[in-house]
Parts: C-alpha cells; sequence; structure tokens
C-alpha cells in the first residue's frame, strides 16, 4: 500500500495549521484563520485524493465526485460557523448541512434506488442524514463545553479506523481519503493540547475548531456512506463510526482531581467503539454493494 498519499496530506495539514493558529488572533475571530480553518480537512483530502491518482469532475460522475463538491460547499458554512455569533448562525448551518447531506445521499444514488433499496429510500438517505446531522451537532456542542481539543481527536480516531473499515471492505480510494482526514483533526488536536499546556486561552481556538468541524464533518460522512452505499461496509459499523464522536459529550469535567482524566476515559470509549466497527467490516469485498 502507497502511504505517500495520506503522509502527503498530513503534511498540509501540518503547515495549514501553523499558520492558522499563528493568525488566529486573541478571540480566535481573524477572518483569514477562520476560512484556512476551514480549507484545511479539503486541502488535506485533495491532496490525497491527487496523489492516488484521481480527479475531481464538474458536474459530479461519481459518488466520490459528489462528496468532494459537498466538502467544498461545506467550507463555506464552515466559515459560517466560525466567524458567526450566537445560536441563529449555528443553526441555519446545521439545517444547511441537513439539507446538504439529503441532497449529497440521494441525488448521486438515484441509480441505487430500486434496484437495491427495494423503495426504501426515505430510510437510506433519512437514517445518513440524521446521523452526520447528529454528529455534527455534538462537535459545535463539544465546543461550546469547551472540549475542542478532546472532540477533534475523537474524530481523528474515528477517521483512523475509517480507513481500515473502508480498505476492508472495498473501497481503497475513501480510506486513503479518510486517513487524510484524521490527520486534518487529530494535528489540530494534539497542537491545541500543546498551546494549552503554555497557558492559552481555549476560547481562541473555538471559532478555529468550529470551522474545520464543519468541512471534516461533511467529508467523513461522505467517506463513511460511499462505503455504506457502494461497498460492503455494514449500515452498523457506518453508524458507530460516525456517531462514536459523541462520547465526548458524557459528563465529566475531572476524575480523581485530574481534569485531563476524564477526557483520556472518554477517548478510550470511542477507541474502542471505532475499533469495534473496523471489526465488523472485515470480510470478503461484494463489487455490487447494498
Amino acid at each position: 500500500m502507497d502511504l505517500l498519499p495520506p503522509v502527503a496530506g498530513a503534511g498540509v495539514s501540518l503547515v495549514l495549521w501553523f499558520v492558522v493558529l499563528a493568525l488566529r488572533g486573541e478571540r480566535g475571530r481573524r477572518g483569514v484563520a477562520v476560512v484556512l480553518a476551514a480549507l484545511v480537512p479539503a486541502a488535506a483530502v485533495a491532496t490525497t485524493h491527487h496523489l492516488q491518482g484521481q480527479s475531481f469532475v464538474f458536474p459530479p460522475r461519481e459518488f466520490m465526485d459528489a462528496v468532494l463538491l459537498a466538502g467544498a460547499g461545506a467550507v463555506l458554512l464552515g466559515v459560517l460557523a466560525g466567524l458567526g455569533r450566537g445560536a441563529w448562525p449555528l443553526a441555519a448551518v446545521l439545517l444547511l448541512f441537513g439539507l446538504g447531506g439529503a441532497a449529497l445521499f440521494y441525488l448521486p444514488t438515484e441509480p441505487l434506488h430500486e434496484r437495491y433499496w427495494d423503495g426504501k429510500v426515505l430510510l437510506y438517505v433519512g437514517c445518513l442524514s440524521v446521523i452526520a446531522v447528529v454528529g455534527f451537532g455534538g462537535r459545535l456542542v463539544a465546543e461550546a463545553q469547551r472540549r475542542t481539543a478532546e472532540s477533534a481527536l475523537a474524530v481523528a480516531l474515528a477517521s483512523v479506523a475509517a480507513a481500515p473499515a473502508l480498505g476492508l471492505s472495498g473501497t481503497a480510494l475513501s480510506a486513503m481519503n479518510a486517513a487524510a482526514l484524521s490527520s486534518s483533526a487529530g494535528l489540530f488536536g494534539l497542537m491545541v493540547v500543546a498551546l494549552l499546556h503554555f497557558r492559552a486561552e481555549e476560547v481562541s481556538f473555538r471559532p478555529v475548531g468550529r470551522a474545520a468541524a464543519t468541512t471534516q464533518s461533511a467529508l467523513f460522512a461522505g467517506f463513511v456512506a460511499n462505503g455504506v452505499l457502494y461497498a460492503e461496509t455494514p449500515r452498523t459499523a457506518g453508524i458507530l463510526l460516525l456517531a462514536a464522536p459523541l462520547l465526548v459529550l458524557l459528563p465529566g469535567r475531572s476524575l480523581a482531581g485530574r481534569p485531563w482524566l476524564a477526557s483520556v476515559v472518554r477517548l478510550t470509549l470511542v477507541a474502542g467503539v471505532v475499533a469495534y466497527a473496523a471489526y465488523l467490516s472485515k470480510g470478503e469485498p461484494d463489487p455490487y454493494g447494498y
């Protein structure tokens, strides 16, 4: 397996995150930093996608083209989420995210509707859309609870597990892209942890965290859906991968007087759930999908 594409994507993430965190400003709301933060996941995935010898076609011809298009649209929503003040901008972002997800899961999959779904179109589209929106909403809530780093690390764990889960079930392209997406979340989480150690204000990471979370959530949902709809990724595994980061919302600011220990416990739970999802995905790939 050629590891160059995801490693190159991680390198792009690392460089951009240094720039974002250097430019974010005292309250983290500097416009250029928020825009770059929303672009980091898309840039990491675009680099990896290109180095795999893949291109982007517009209008989309394949489902992955539609996923990448959705990721580009999520960048704009990420900027709104990062710069918006109060509940209404975030509510608007959630609504638009849900509508975009429904369109992504419905329109490019029309050839599958009757052949594989037995008339259960609303079930497939509705379930995927709901879990994607709930997962994204959970990230916004985690930001509000001052769990920016923990939330990013949880998504990184889920994306890391998605790579073998998708690869084992027959979609190597999605697996590589998921690995690159993991770097965009994991590097941010680790850098925030390091900066907090030097007494940085956590509130200064929240706008860029929300911006990146929007793009990451859209792309991650698309990659998982590509495995569920077009390969042999079990639906249960897909749901677990998308939902596992919600475990960072479990209560507890500290354990045994150690604030970091509660985060470690929650992240361990996330790791266990996503590892189980990857385990469920093993088996012979079926090129005909569901």
